[in-house]
C-alpha cells in the first residue's frame, strides 16, 4: 500500500486522497510548501490532483528544484504568467472533463490581473461541480487562498455550496480537497469541522489564537494548552499535525521542503537562474485534442441542439410525406419546451439552489450561535464564582482563626461518621494512603450542607471520590459518562467554587476534605467483584468489554495483532479508539504498539 509521509508521520495515499484536510498558517509559515510536498507524493504514487493557485506559486512545479533531490512534475499550467493553455472562464469545464478522460494534473493558475475575485469564484464554482459530479478514479483538490471562497460570511451561495458539497460528500466520489488559508477564522465553521485532517503551521494574533484555542480543546483537550501555546513560535514549515489515524495523538512534525523548486519572495530574481521546466507538450497536446472532442460530445448531449435536430429531421420527413401524397401533412406536434419555458425554468433552478445556499449558511449561523450561548453561560458562571469566592474570603477574615478552625473540625468529623461508606485510604485503585487536600477558600455552605448541586455535578464528585488521589477531565468523562462541553466545564466551576474539587481542567483534578463531606458515596468494589464490574462497565463498548475480558484471560499480556487474532476485530479507528478507552480507565496498561496487559491494580485480584 502507497503512503504519504507527512514530516516522520506515514498515512495511506489513498486514504488521505479521498479526505478533507485543512492547512492552515500564516504568511511564510511553509503551509503552500507543504501542500506542494504532499501533492507531489500524491503524483509519484499515481494520484493526479487539481490546483487552483490564487497565489502564482504551483506553476513551479514543472521546474526542478535546488539539489540533487530536486524534480520537476508533469502538471499542465492553465492561465496565469507562464500557461501551457489560455484560461478562458466560459471553457474550464470542458477543460476539467478532458484532464479527466486524459487522468492529466492542471494547475489552474488565477494569479491573472485581469480576472476579478467575481472571476475566480465563477472558475472554481464551475470546475469544482464537474470534478464532483463526473470524476472517475480518485483525486484530490487544492484550493488556495480558501477563505475566498467558502468564508465566514459568503455572499456568493453558488460557489459556496459547491465546495462545502466537495468537502462533506466528495470521498463518495473518490475526491479529496486541501483548503489552504492563513487563519482558520476567516474559513466558515462549517466546512471547516468537515475536515477529517488538520496541518496547523504559526498562528500570531490574539483572535486567531483564541479560536484556535477553542478549536484544539475540542480535537484534544490534554495537550489544547501545549499545542496552543506553541503556536506563535512555531518556525517556518513546523506544524501539528491531526490525521483521520491519530486524532487523539497531534503530532508536532518539521516539514522537508518541496522537491519541485519553490520561488522565495525575497529574491524574486532566483526564478530566473533555475532549471529548465519539465516538457509537458505531449500532456499539452493530449489536452488540446480532448477538449474539441469534449465540446463535440456536449453539443451532441446538448438538449437545445438535439431539438434543433429533431425539428429539422421532422421538416424533412414531412416534405417527403407531401410529395407522396396530396393530403396536408399534419404540424408536428411540440415534443420539448419552448425557448421562453426553458429560460423560465432555469431561473426557478438558480433560485431553489440559492435559497439552498442560504439556508446552508443560515444553519451553520445556527451552530455558531448555540456555541456563543454556551461560551456566555460559561463566563457568567464563572463571573458568578468569582463574586461568590470574593464574598466568602471577606468573610473568613471576619470570622478569623477560629471560625475556620472550627469549618475544618466539622469537615473532617463528617469525614469519619462517612468512612463505613467510602474508605478513601483503602480504595482499590491506590493502596496507600491519600491525604486530601483543603480547598484554597471554605465555603460557609460546603460546612453546613447548603450548597446545591445538580445531578452532573453530584455524579462528578461521586466518581472523584473514588479516585481520590485525582482524575483528568478525560478520565472523568468516560467514568461519568458525559461528554466534554459547556455543561461539563461549568459542573466543575460549580464544584470549584463550592470547594468540593481542585485543580484546573487542563490537569489532574482532586477532591477536597469538604467534597468527601458532601457524601456519602458509594466506593468501588473490591476483589474478583472489581473485575466484574469493569467487564460490564455501563460506559464501556462491546468492543471495549470484549478486549478487556481476553486481557483478562491472558494476564501475561497481548500485542494489537494478539489481540486482534483472539477477538476476531480488524485492526481499524474504532479498534484503536476502545484500546484508548480502556487505557483512559485505567484498566489496561501499555501503547498499541508494546504488549499491552491488565494494570497492575486489576492484575493482584486475578488470583482471588
Amino acid at each position: 500500500m502507497k503512503t504519504l509521509k507527512i514530516g516522520n508521520l506515514e498515512v495511506p495515499a489513498d486514504d488521505y486522497a479521498i479526505s478533507g484536510t485543512a492547512t492552515l498558517g500564516i504568511r511564510d509559515s511553509g503551509k503552500t510548501v507543504t501542500s506542494k510536498m504532499i501533492a507531489e507524493q500524491m503524483m509519484e504514487a499515481g494520484i493526479p490532483i487539481f490546483v487552483f493557485d490564487a497565489v502564482g506559486k504551483w506553476r513551479w512545479l514543472k521546474t526542478p528544484g535546488k539539489g540533487r533531490n530536486g524534480k520537476g512534475y508533469e502538471v499542465v499550467v492553465v492561465g496565469g504568467a507562464a500557461p501551457d493553455l489560455p484560461l478562458n472562464p466560459h471553457a474550464i469545464e470542458d477543460i476539467i472533463r478532458a484532464s479527466i478522460k486524459g487522468n492529466i494534473s492542471l494547475v489552474i493558475d488565477l494569479f491573472d490581473p485581469h480576472l476579478s475575485k467575481a472571476d475566480w469564484r465563477q472558475i472554481v464554482k464551475k470546475a469544482i461541480h464537474v470534478i464532483h459530479y463526473e470524476n472517475k478514479g480518485i483525486r484530490h483538490v487544492f484550493l488556495e487562498e480558501a477563505a475566498e471562497f467558502v468564508p465566514q460570511k459568503p455572499m456568493d451561495y453558488e460557489t459556496y455550496a459547491e465546495v462545502e458539497k466537495l468537502v462533506r460528500m466528495g470521498g463518495n466520489a473518490s475526491v479529496g480537497i486541501t483548503l489552504i488559508s492563513p487563519r482558520a477564522q476567516e474559513i466558515n465553521k462549517a466546512v471547516l469541522d468537515l475536515c477529517s485532517n488538520l496541518i496547523l503551521g504559526c498562528q500570531v494574533g490574539s483572535r486567531a489564537i483564541d479560536y484556535m484555542e477553542k478549536w484544539v480543546e475540542r480535537l484534544e483537550p490534554k495537550v489544547s494548552e501545549e499545542i496552543t501555546s506553541s503556536l506563535p513560535f512555531l518556525g517556518k514549515g513546523e506544524v501539528w499535525v491531526w490525521t483521520r489515524q491519530n486524532p487523539e495523538q497531534p503530532q508536532r512534525e518539521k516539514m522537508p521542503m518541496c522537491r519541485s523548486f519553490h520561488p522565495d519572495r525575497r529574491m524574486p530574481d532566483e526564478a530566473n537562474k533555475t532549471l529548465k521546466p519539465i516538457d509537458a507538450s505531449v500532456f499539452v497536446k493530449s489536452l488540446s485534442v480532448l477538449i474539441p472532442k469534449i465540446v463535440e460530445e456536449n453539443k451532441a448531449n446538448d438538449p437545445v441542439e438535439l431539438r434543433k435536430e429533431v425539428t429539422r429531421l421532422k421538416k424533412e420527413l414531412a416534405t417527403t410525406i407531401k410529395g407522396k401524397s396530396a393530403e396536408p401533412a399534419k404540424a408536428p406536434e411540440r415534443l420539448f419546451l419552448s425557448k421562453k419555458d426553458q429560460k423560465h425554468l432555469k431561473k426557478v433552478h438558480e433560485a431553489c439552489r440559492t435559497v439552498c445556499g442560504k439556508l446552508q449558511i443560515m444553519a451553520s449561523h445556527v451552530e455558531d450561535l448555540k456555541g456563543d450561548l454556551v461560551e456566555i453561560e460559561t463566563k457568567f458562571v464563572k463571573m458568578a464564582g468569582d463574586s461568590i469566592t470574593s464574598l466568602t474570603l471577606s468573610a473568613n477574615l471576619l470570622l478569623g482563626k477560629l471560625s475556620t478552625a472550627t469549618s475544618q473540625r466539622g469537615a473532617a468529623v463528617r469525614v469519619n461518621t462517612d468512612s463505613k461508606k467510602h474508605q478513601l485510604n483503602e480504595h482499590p485503585q491506590s493502596q496507600k494512603a491519600i491525604t486530601l487536600p483543603s480547598p484554597p477558600i471554605q465555603p460557609s455552605g460546603a460546612a453546613t450542607g447548603d450548597v446545591k448541586l445538580g445531578l452532573k455535578d453530584k455524579k462528578f464528585l461521586a466518581v472523584f471520590a473514588s479516585y481520590p488521589a485525582g482524575l483528568t477531565a478525560g478520565k472523568l468523562m468516560l467514568l461519568a459518562g458525559y461528554k466534554w462541553n459547556g455543561d461539563s466545564r461549568n459542573a466543575l466551576s460549580r464544584l470549584r467554587t463550592a470547594g468540593a474539587i481542585v485543580g484546573g481542567n487542563t490537569g489532574t483534578m482532586q477532591i477536597t476534605q469538604v467534597g468527601v463531606g458532601m457524601g456519602p458515596f458509594e466506593a468501588l468494589p473490591t476483589g474478583k467483584d472489581l473485575l466484574q464490574y469493569w467487564t460490564a462497565f455501563e460506559h464501556f463498548g462491546l468492543k471495549d468489554r470484549q478486549f478487556l475480558k481476553t486481557f483478562i484471560a491472558n494476564p501475561e499480556g497481548l500485542t494489537a495483532q494478539q489481540l486482534c487474532e483472539k477477538t476476531g476485530y480488524e485492526w481499524n479507528g474504532d479498534t484503536r479508539n476502545a484500546l484508548s478507552r480502556l487505557r483512559t480507565a485505567g484498566v489496561i496498561v501499555g501503547r498499541n504498539t508494546e504488549t499491552m496487559k491488565l494494570s497492575p491494580d486489576l492484575q493482584e485480584h486475578l488470583s482471588e
